[in-house]
């Protein structure tokens, strides 16, 4: 009443050598490219966050841009026309 023996060695692979290598030579190339996937949208997602926040941030505070200086005069830019600031 013991264990049954087995009529020959298992193999010591789960699958033949040449399956083996082209699993791994697909494993090898496709985690890099998936990281640079996963990394291509996660930037893609900040910089849509980035631009929402810019522009609801627009849309309800006067704009912060600095003056742009020409020859001692600043002129601030604004939708319709430029405003002349003398010093």
């Amino acid at each position: 009443m013991g264990f049954p023996e087995a009529a020959s060695d298992p193999p010591s692979h789960l699958y033949p050598q040449p399956i083996q290598l082209k699993l791994h030579q697909l494993f090898i190339f496709s985690v890099p490219v998936l990281l640079s996937i996963i990394l291509f949208l996660l930037s893609f997602l900040f910089y849509l966050k980035r631009r929402s926040r810019a522009a609801a941030s627009a849309s309800t505070s006067p704009s912060l841009e600095l003056p742009r200086t020409t020859a001692g005069h600043s002129y601030y830019l604004e939708p319709t026309h430029y405003v002349r600031i003398e010093y």
